[in-house]
């Protein structure tokens, strides 16, 4: 927030309360084990940043809400500006959503490994999709993207706060996903990607967020594998009026089979009056959002259905 009223933002174009529940995930203590081999806390998310080259103001933000997982969204009743950090549904959507059609409890966990129960946005379904006037098939895409155009290796720079605030870096490798691009011969290609953020300010922040990047990208799937996050597209109608962007809802589908799986919107975009909505979003697992799972992801993925392992 401090880097947007910098930018001619003003503090009443935000939603405060929004931001101020972003801020208590980004304060949960964090037990990690330090440079010296010591177990101890600190808040899950920090941000310490010196802009030294001349860059956007949204070039900027970007980069942060990348080193905590979050993103920005307005308010569809207020207008305000809000702030998410992605978590699972039980943190993220621990009661019943007002406009939902399920307001049944979902298994899930919270960030510190405990079971909880969260709610759905809506479920979807072959009835609740949008079809054509003629009764023809739902408008309804699924898809993933080919192994080149995702990552398999992440790498980090920041400034370490527990090391002087000297510039230091490290590389998450996935060996699974390298010998997948590699082929059958057994050769293991490696597909990096920097990852652009700033603000990150010690190991534990880098390994989490660098982690929890890589498996939104690759094992949002039901094969237990890197074969790539599975992304949908489809319309409804006046149904979605209450979703907004990084909600999650469910999906049960005959065909393709999808079962009762929990999925991320990623974009909402409606027509005038909401007649029709068109919502794109990504496979949802809630064990990337803990805590444990950022420090040492075995395994990368969850059962179907669940959404925790």
């Amino acid at each position: 927030m401090d880097v947007m009223r910098r930018s001619n933002w003003n503090a009443s174009e935000f939603d405060i309360p929004a931001w101020y529940n972003a801020a208590v995930v980004c304060d949960s203590q964090v037990s990690y084990t330090s440079l010296t081999n010591q177990t101890a806390t600190h808040s899950a998310y920090m941000c310490g940043m010196v802009i030294q080259q001349r860059r956007t103001a949204q070039e900027v933000v970007n980069m942060m809400l990348r080193g905590f997982n979050a993103q920005l969204l307005y308010n569809s009743e207020t207008g305000l500006l809000e702030i998410l950090v992605r978590q699972s549904v039980a943190d993220q959507q621990p009661s019943p959503i007002t406009g939902s059609n399920y307001n049944t409890a979902v298994g899930s966990i919270h960030a510190d490994g405990t079971s909880g129960n969260g709610y759905w946005g809506y479920l979807f379904d072959e009835t609740t999709i949008y079809r054509p006037a003629n009764d023809g098939p739902p408008v309804f895409r699924v898809y993933s993207l080919p192994n080149v155009q995702r990552p398999n290796a992440v790498s980090v720079v920041f400034q370490d706060a527990d090391n002087s605030y000297v510039q230091d870096s490290l590389k998450i490798l996935d060996d699974q996903a390298m010998a997948l691009l590699g082929g059958p011969n057994g050769t293991q290609i490696e597909n990096d990607e920097q990852l652009q953020q700033i603000g990150i300010t010690n190991f534990d922040q880098a390994v989490r967020v660098a982690n929890v990047y890589m498996a939104e990208q690759n094992y949002g799937n039901p094969y237990s594998q890197p074969r790539g996050t599975i992304y949908v597209e489809f319309e409804t109608t006046v149904r979605g009026e209450h979703l907004k962007s990084g909600m999650i809802f469910g999906l049960n589908l005959q065909n393709p089979s999808i079962s009762m799986q929990g999925f991320r919107i990623m974009s909402i975009s409606p027509t005038s009056d909401y007649e029709r909505v068109r919502i794109a979003a990504s496979w949802h697992n809630d064990i990337w959002y803990t805590w444990a799972f950022g420090q040492a992801p075995a395994p990368f993925y969850g059962q179907m259905n669940q959404g925790i392992p």
